[in-house]
């Protein structure tokens, strides 16, 4: 667990009406916040109030500064509901692929397309394992909250790659990733990207015994959610 300035805001489906502000994330890096009989499309925006230490980087294994503004979106059925939203880099994608159609529909079809675009069954409702965790381990094989947290090691040597912004990685897997109703794909650009940000992640001493173990190494398995078979991971 880590300390961090980081505050969430809850906008309506518009974007812009403020259902509950400056929500204080917790050292385990969660947020709980009650927006009463609202129902419909929650937006969730994360910004960072500082420059204190946020997060532990999968990439780098160092403490680092979010330099990027996260958002996430989901849907309340019904007053008084618990609605558990992820709130990370592959949210953010979905976000910006919304367009200008914030409907209940809308987000549910992104949501699920920037999820199979990376392999996973959902982006939403996964508890999300990260891979510089205790719990992870891909020695027998992984759990879906495990891919999860290898796609998002894998954006972490990205952001390495790109100079430690992850702003600027958001914005070059946003260009790679196409999103039509609930179906996404990722060229092969982009697939490219991040499993060579996956080989940056691997090449960390600190992680070679969790990453590389067992007959699913993360290497292989991540190349396998992106269906990426040009796979650089096993390459010197």
């Amino acid at each position: 667990t880590f300390e961090n300035d980081l505050e969430v805001t809850l906008y309506a489906a518009d974007g812009s009406t403020v259902l509950v502000e400056q929500v204080a994330v917790d050292a385990s890096g969660h947020f709980a916040a009650t927006v009463g009989h609202y129902t419909g499309v929650v937006i969730a925006r994360l910004v960072n109030k500082g420059s204190q230490a946020d997060y532990l980087d999968e990439a780098t294994n160092t403490r680092k500064d979010l330099n990027a503004e996260l958002k996430t979106a989901g849907v309340v059925p019904a007053a008084n509901t618990t609605l558990n939203l992820n709130l990370n880099v592959l949210t953010t994608l979905a976000v910006m692929k919304l367009g200008d159609d914030h409907s209940a529909a809308n987000v549910d079809a992104v949501n699920a397309a920037v999820a199979q675009a990376f392999g996973l069954s959902a982006l939403q409702g996964t508890a999300v394992v990260a891979s510089n965790r205790g719990t992870y381990s891909a020695t027998d094989g992984l759990s879906e909250g495990e891919k999860y947290g290898a796609i998002l090691a894998g954006l972490s040597g990205v952001d390495k790659l790109n100079g430690g912004s992850v702003q600027d990685t958001i914005d070059s897997i946003a260009s790679q990733l196409t999103v039509t109703g609930s179906t996404g794909s990722l060229s092969e650009a982009g697939k490219y990207e991040i499993a060579a940000g996956a080989k940056t992640v691997m090449a960390l001493s600190s992680n070679q015994e969790l990453l590389n173990g067992g007959s699913t190494s993360f290497g292989d398995a991540l190349a396998a959610l992106i269906d990426y078979s040009a796979n650089p991971l096993t390459q010197d």
